[in-house]
């Protein structure tokens, strides 16, 4: 396959391709989904769990292709994605969101836009990154944060919140792409970067000033 990573992508749509025939048996098979080389191997994700299903895949002699090319015409699959799409409702409770930089079963992109999309609906997000970490070497390095989030939870402390009160150019070139635009400022005169600092000092100050943050924006 020509990218790295195909057989972790590949048990992931044959998941998704089981899930989706459950959901809806009478419209949909795994044929709509993937592409036939792929569906062949629907027996072993019944059995297999994601890492030897992966194993498995990446030594599967014929699979040259993943979905099939006009999985999106399927209303049914539309309707399946949309069901269980994670931003449909603003959540009951705050939300930490975990993200390693290297996963490629979990694409950044992916949770970048997740992020965006729960802060669009009001909730109360804290998102962290883990620079080198894959899906399971992620797991290993948030275990303390998760902790940590959690104690703070039961003792009835606020959530931190990392959503922006408004929406900027940068987070909707997210919404719209999944990741944010090219730094228009890395060569930014010296006249911009003394106006940075100035910027970041004031923030200092009103930050010193009013630590809650109250003043500057209403609790959710």
């Amino acid at each position: 396959m020509p990218f790295p990573g195909w057989s972790d992508a590949a048990a992931h749509l044959l998941y998704q391709a089981v899930s989706a025939t459950h959901f809806d048996p009478q419209h949909i098979r795994p044929a709509n989904l993937l592409s036939a080389e792929l569906a062949r191997h629907i027996p072993e994700a019944g059995q297999m769990c994601l890492d030897q299903l992966s194993a498995h895949l990446a030594k599967a002699p014929g699979i040259h292709a993943l979905t099939n090319p006009d999985w999106s015409r399927s209303q049914a699959l539309q309707r399946f994605y949309a069901t269980n799409e994670p931003a449909r409702h603003r959540s009951s409770g705050p939300i930490l969101l975990l993200q390693g930089t290297k996963d490629l079963s979990v694409m950044p992109a992916a949770t970048n836009r997740l992020d965006y999309e729960l802060c669009e609906l009001g909730d109360r997000v804290h998102y962290r990154t883990y620079p080198g970490a894959d899906h399971d070497a992620r797991l290993a390095q948030a275990y303390s944060d998760v902790r940590e989030w959690m104690r703070t939870r039961l003792a009835g402390r606020q959530a931190p919140d990392d959503c922006q009160p408004a929406p900027t150019t940068a987070h909707r070139e997210l919404a719209a792409t999944g990741a944010f635009p090219a730094l228009p400022w890395i060569s930014a005169s010296l006249g911009a970067l003394v106006l940075g600092a100035t910027t970041m000092t004031l923030l200092r100050r009103r930050t010193a000033a009013d630590p809650t943050g109250v003043n500057g924006r209403s609790a959710k």
